[in-house]
């Protein structure tokens, strides 16, 4: 995390770094943290696919499944490639009770 807080002096405009800030934040279950930063980095980049879909895993582990599904969809929509970001959707399916 340090490293990644040094990178954003250096860098301030790299949403990048927040977003993997945020991420170590999420896997620490600091959901709040975490999407303060990514609202950061959205206002910066409102395009970078990972920011949205890591906007899914707290929509979901704070059981805001529809959320969670529309900001995994918009992750698809900017980066098609992603097989992380479909397996997240299928996953928000199965708990939707979506086949």
């Amino acid at each position: 995390m340090t490293a990644f807080e040094n990178a954003a002096k250096l860098q301030p405009d790299n949403s990048d770094l927040l977003v993997n800030q945020a991420t170590i934040l999420y896997y620490q279950k600091k959901f709040g943290e975490a999407q303060a930063l990514l609202l950061k980095a959205e206002e910066m980049n409102p395009n970078e696919p990972n920011l949205h879909n890591l906007k899914s895993m707290i929509l979901f582990e704070e059981g805001k499944l529809p959320e969670a599904l529309n900001a995994v969809e918009k992750a698809i929509t900017l980066d098609n490639r992603q097989a992380y970001f479909y397996n997240n959707k299928g996953l928000y399916l199965l708990f939707f009770g979506s086949t």
